[in-house]
């Protein structure tokens, strides 16, 4: 009885190793690449001009420096501006790293500051900023900073 229990389990690890010995190229093999950037067409069926990328069609990319003029992203970020604006020339405030988003009309705070007070204080300068809905104050008091 022992021994058909170790040779049952020795059976069971032998499955499972084999199924584990597929290396890396083997599952690839197996899957299409379904990937934005797969081409249709490998580079040895291509044509040697072909295989070259093409000056003519540059890089396109959905991602930009700067959102369009009178579009929501460009509105939260001037929003995000004018509220750092305010908290980088409040006088009751020591802002270490401040950062500010803002997302139509909500502003979250980011940075240190040196006292409990001042997370309030630059909480309610945000709050004074026109078009500021509301304020989600991620402020860490740390002394010193």
């Amino acid at each position: 009885m022992r021994t058909s229990r170790v040779v049952a389990i020795c059976a069971l690890a032998a499955v499972a190793l084999a199924a584990c010995n597929r290396g890396p190229s083997d599952r690839a093999a197996d899957k299409p690449n379904t990937s934005p950037m797969a081409s249709t067409a490998t580079p040895k069926a291509m044509g040697a001009d072909e295989a070259k990328p093409k000056a003519e069609e540059p890089f396109k990319s959905a991602v930009t420096g700067k959102p369009a003029p009178g579009s929501a992203q460009a509105a939260d970020a001037e929003l995000s501006k004018k509220v750092k604006s305010a908290l980088t020339t409040a006088t009751d405030i020591t802002a270490g790293g401040l950062e500010v988003a803002s997302s139509d009309g909500v502003v979250t705070l980011y940075g240190t500051v040196d006292a409990p007070v001042e997370k309030d204080r630059a909480a309610l300068h945000a709050m004074d900023v026109d078009g500021v809905r509301s304020v989600v104050n991620n402020l860490v008091v740390v002394k010193g900073s």
